[in-house]
């Protein structure tokens, strides 16, 4: 649902045109399906302008990097060896960890994972990112955000009826867990915190917390902290219906839940770039927009998964 992308920097640099660069500012970052990679990561913008051949659209050119560069993957670990063409780096980097496609000028590798800008249309392979529906299982709601979580530093879990003694829910998390840590892009284990709702239907505070630190830990990847908290609604506030997983990156929503449930499909959508921009800060940062009566429960992975 989410997809990282290479791009080469001598093509951004002509995005400074405004057709080109409205296209193509608005196929990428917060929002979009895809996100632009920061390849090479130490010298990517650089790269971007010496490859200019006059100054004539800088300011356009400032803003585009600007915004092209408030969502962009950093490879931890990435390579890259100067004697070599961008291109070439590129196919080198996908051998260790598969971009989902590289966008260039010119295909002369003619690598099936090369896509030349020129030639794209919605209806292009590994350049379209339908919508579709899944199957309610641990592994498909894994796979939808797998590339988002690899990605991401920070990951909030929100889903109202989250019950750590029942296993739909718990096989869903590990699985998203372990999806996040293969291949991973990010230079460290994700933070991970949970969101869900005090509601009496789950148990009392003591009941919740047995569950989470008896049941938890063994499903989870080894080394991994997860911090969860049990919300309540302000009056003439926001109301914790809604079921997200959220990065920094963007986040998708699940209509029926992020719990496991035999034969049954969902439907997830990608937030919009408002739409994050509003549910971000109401579970990421503090305060929440929620009150916390119950504090927070950590408990620390010890599954060699």
């Amino acid at each position: 649902m989410l997809h990282e992308y290479a791009v080469e920097p001598e093509l951004v640099a002509t995005w400074s045109e405004r057709r080109s660069g409205r296209y193509f500012r608005e196929k990428f970052g917060l929002g979009s399906p895809r996100i632009m990679s920061r390849y090479p990561p130490q010298n990517w913008e650089r790269l971007v302008w010496e490859a200019r051949r006059d100054d004539s659209e800088r300011k356009r050119m400032e803003e585009l990097i600007r915004r092209l560069s408030e969502v962009m993957v950093t490879r931890h670990g990435a390579e890259w060896n100067p004697h070599e063409s961008w291109l070439q780096n590129a196919l080198n980097e996908h051998r260790r960890i598969p971009f989902h496609a590289i966008l260039v000028r010119s295909n002369g590798a003619s690598h099936r994972n090369v896509l030349v800008a020129d030639e794209l249309d919605e209806h292009t392979s590994l350049w379209s990112v339908p919508h579709e529906t899944i199957p309610r299982t641990a592994e498909a709601i894994a796979g939808t955000v797998r590339d988002l979580l690899r990605m991401a530093a920070d990951i909030v879990f929100v889903d109202p009826h989250f019950a750590p003694q029942r296993s739909r829910y718990t096989r869903v998390l590990a699985a998203c867990l372990t999806a996040s840590l293969d291949e991973r892009l990010a230079r460290e284990q994700p933070t991970v915190h949970i969101f869900t709702e005090a509601d009496s239907k789950n148990g009392t505070r003591q009941y919740f917390e047995e569950h989470c630190r008896t049941r938890l830990p063994r499903m989870l990847p080894r080394r991994q902290r997860v911090t969860i908290s049990r919300l309540t609604e302000r009056s003439e506030g926001e109301k914790l219906h809604n079921r997200y997983i959220l990065t920094e990156f963007g986040g998708v929503g699940f209509p029926a839940g992020l719990d496991a449930k035999r034969g049954a499909t969902d439907d997830p959508w990608l937030l919009t770039r408002e739409q994050h921009r509003r549910r971000w800060p109401q579970y990421a940062s503090r305060p929440l927009a929620f009150d916390q009566p119950e504090g927070e429960i950590t408990v620390v992975g010890t599954s060699a998964l």
